[in-house]
């Protein structure tokens, strides 16, 4: 194992070595390429623990802890809370989960063991065997299209697309789980005091919060900044925390404030990786079409030179970056990029999936840019695009341990893009965990 922040080694099996002399071995497993620095990050767990003040208290976990979740993903949390209670993560029992997409289905059922039930739809009904269980830990990432910025004219809570969180709530209430986290974009702030209203009249017996986290803050060199919403049983929770729940919350979260000196290409793989090349090889396949250009985003590039003062841009991109040309998919982005390199020069990454008015590049060593299930970062100093196994790298996600070899590029990305960031659910476990009265909860789950 390798030692993580903290002192506490991980059992993952985690090898470092000179790549130099094995840049044609095709075969060599992930495992054998992560550096100490990606697997430091990955397994960041006992800082959080550490943070929280709760070695005591999980080191001599033994209670049986059912955990539920909808809109599942990747499910994120349940990975969050094994590396959270470690050696103690038998503890966890998989209840159900629910899922609509076909790729993350394929995710849950190849990397996580067979829940007592698995759902394609949040709305079916639970199973006779599931509903005799108890739930400790509950979760769920409804759907962000409602609530995102990049969706517009939205009717918000109003959308098709948005039942499936009023679904959340009518399953907390009828499930009753020890805890809860609910997860959504920043825009879900729009319409957090009418929910916050429902979730207060629909669940008295619960105490109830929220909070917007960024792994930034939390020792990452990337950044995503998401809503989170916790529930605790009021009944089992710690006297001290009772009295000022939000405030608890609050200072448990300015705890976990976690200044690093890591660089994003410190998460990056080498080039000579085979995803690395395979990614940059079918890149370089799909040339542009030569062809009529659209209108429509031609006059929007006017629009953007004329407000922002630039001219004569054409071929900017090409003179400062001549390797990069044969990587993009079409002359929309090429054009966009010589847009914003005749205006600002040279940059770092640059999110080439969007129009120009939404096209964001990074130009100094700031933190990379939110990770979207449709995004496309170019990355200007390497040469090439990220691709979807560093996005999951970037998450937290311990791929050294997870099977993902049968997924595409783009479906990675995806599965990065409609993930929770491990180390904001860790967050959010230590303050629950923090919260219980452990006592009352064994005594709580035993019924």
């Amino acid at each position: 194992g390798v030692e993580a922040p903290g002192g506490r080694s991980h059992s993952a099996m985690v090898v470092w070595r000179d790549i130099s002399s094995s840049e044609d071995d095709e075969d060599e497993p992930l495992g054998e390429w992560l550096t100490v620095e990606q697997s430091c990050y990955i397994y960041c767990a006992d800082e959080f623990r550490r943070k929280a003040g709760l070695n005591h208290i999980l080191d001599k976990w033994n209670t049986p802890l059912g955990y539920c979740s909808d809109c599942s993903g990747m499910d994120t949390p349940l990975y969050a809370l094994g590396m959270l209670l470690g050696d103690k993560k038998d503890c966890i029992q998989y209840l159900s989960n629910s899922e609509c997409n076909p790729a993350a289905q394929r995710f849950l059922r190849m990397n996580h063991p067979a829940p007592l039930q698995s759902k394609s739809d949040i709305f079916q009904k639970d199973t006779w065997q599931f509903r005799q269980s108890k739930v400790g830990i509950y979760a769920a990432g409804f759907p962000c299209t409602p609530f995102s910025s990049l969706h517009f004219d939205t009717s918000l809570l109003g959308e098709e697309q948005a039942k499936p969180m009023w679904e959340t709530i009518r399953r907390i209430k009828s499930l009753r789980p020890a805890a809860g986290l609910l997860e959504n974009v920043t825009g879900f702030k729009r319409v957090i005091n009418i929910v916050m209203d429902v979730l207060h009249k629909q669940l008295p017996e619960y105490k109830i919060t929220w909070v917007e986290l960024d792994q930034k803050n939390m020792g990452s060199p990337t950044t995503r900044s998401r809503v989170y919403i916790i529930l605790v049983l009021e009944e089992l929770i710690l006297r001290h925390a009772v009295i000022n729940f939000e405030k608890f919350v609050a200072d448990m979260v300015s705890d976990f404030d976690m200044p690093t000196d890591l660089h994003w290409r410190d998460l990056l793989l080498p080039k000579a990786h085979p995803v690395v090349k395979k990614t940059m090889e079918d890149r370089m396949r799909k040339t542009m079409k030569p062809g009529k250009q659209s209108a429509g985003w031609m006059k929007k590039h006017r629009e953007w030179a004329r407000n922002h003062k630039v001219t004569r841009a054409s071929g900017t991109f090409s003179k400062l970056y001549p390797g990069l040309v044969n990587q993009l998919s079409s002359r929309r982005e090429l054009k966009a990029l010589d847009l914003h390199t005749r205006r600002k020069g040279r940059f770092q990454i640059a999110n080439t999936s969007q129009s120009i008015h939404r096209m964001s590049l990074t130009y100094c060593d700031a933190p990379v840019p939110c990770l979207t299930p449709n995004c496309t970062f170019l990355l200007a100093k390497e040469g090439r695009f990220l691709c979807g196994l560093e996005a999951l790298i970037m998450m937290g996600m311990p791929v050294d341990q997870i099977k993902w070899e049968p997924f595409s590029d783009r479906a990675l990305m995806k599965l990065a893009g409609n993930g929770m960031h491990v180390r904001c659910v860790l967050a959010v476990l230590c303050i629950i965990f923090r919260a219980f009265n452990r006592q009352k909860l064994a005594e709580y789950l035993a019924r």
